[in-house]
């Protein structure tokens, strides 16, 4: 079969540029082109290619600028490839929607977005959709109700969920920077194999450590126990599963035992919790008080040592 090659040129005082189509078949009419079969575009001034199967050209007043494609669409910018199952884009304005099973990949930052919609931006060079979306990046998987892409960042809002192998995070909203790859959620929460945690801010490197500020909570599993810790700062490695924080009063609770220090740190595979500066110590159960430089509490085997330390003992 034959294909048809057609300039479509665009020439108004607010516009000017070509259209290069190629198609199998082409219906010309007073106010619209159709054109099917293997449809292939270039899009000159915005350097913009497109493949569909069926592509509809309208005008809007004198303009030839409206675009729909049909079928397998496929375009590819200078910032993303996706495809759909149809696509309208407004030649004049730069901007137009994919709809239908969209999968855009962001090609400078090895990142997939997954949405029933995305509406785009090409003058911005901005992505977005406030549809139910999928992102993908490294082994991230994270959904929100909407997001937003400018080329360096996503930002996501409303219900955002992230995933990476056992570590789950909750939130408000979240952004990434794609460049550093690193997250921040707001209203955080994060669910490890070992712990619970909470925060007003989560920074997250994408890969295993993560860092919470602002009324932060943790409660720590260690097999049978559980340690509860009330710090301003807190950072995690989930890939050494170790814990620490500091603040001016961080607060610990074990079982009948209640601490304060300045620092702590949890070392899951020495099965140790270390605290230091200003630590407080009240064993309930032992009626016992103690102050000391230093205390490492040794969990598995229920006992502590002190550094430089003082004791009280309520005798009955």
């Amino acid at each position: 079969m034959r294909r048809v090659f057609f300039l479509l040129l665009l020439s108004t005082v607010a516009l000017s540029g070509i259209i290069h189509i190629s198609s199998d078949y082409v219906v010309p009419e007073e106010r619209e082109i159709t054109y099917s079969g293997s449809v292939s575009v270039f899009i000159e001034e915005d350097n913009v290619h497109l493949r569909a199967s069926t592509l509809v050209v309208r005008k809007v007043g004198n303009e030839w600028r409206e675009l729909e494609a049909f079928g397998n669409v496929f375009i590819e910018t200078e910032s993303v490839q996706a495809t759909s199952a149809s696509l309208t884009y407004d030649v004049k304005e730069k901007n137009g929607r994919l709809l239908g099973n969209v999968i855009a990949y962001l090609k400078d930052e090895d990142a997939t977005a997954l949405s029933e919609t995305i509406d785009f931006d090409l003058s911005k060079d901005i992505y977005s959709s406030n549809e139910l979306s999928t992102f993908l990046k490294k082994s991230v998987v994270a959904t929100s109700n909407s997001f937003t892409y400018d080329g360096s960042k996503v930002q996501f809002e409303g219900d955002f969920k992230a995933e990476k192998e056992d570590t789950r995070i909750f939130g408000d909203a979240a952004s990434i920077d794609l460049e550093k790859d690193l997250m921040e959620v707001s209203s955080a929460l994060v669910l490890t194999k070992d712990a619970t945690v909470s925060g007003e801010v989560l920074v997250y490197d994408m890969e295993r450590e993560g860092t919470f500020t602002g009324n932060v909570e943790a409660l720590i599993k260690h097999g049978d126990e559980r340690i509860r810790v009330i710090p301003e700062v807190l950072w995690f490695d989930t890939e050494k599963e170790e814990y620490s924080g500091e603040g001016n009063k961080v607060k610990i609770w074990k079982g009948k035992v209640y601490s304060e220090s300045r620092k702590f740190k949890y070392l899951k595979s020495e099965g140790k919790l270390f605290l230091e500066k200003d630590v407080y110590v009240y064993d309930e159960e032992k009626d016992v008080k103690m102050w000391a430089e230093r205390v490492i509490v040794y969990i598995d085997e229920d006992r502590m040592e002190a550094y430089k330390a003082r004791t009280e003992i309520q005798l009955e």
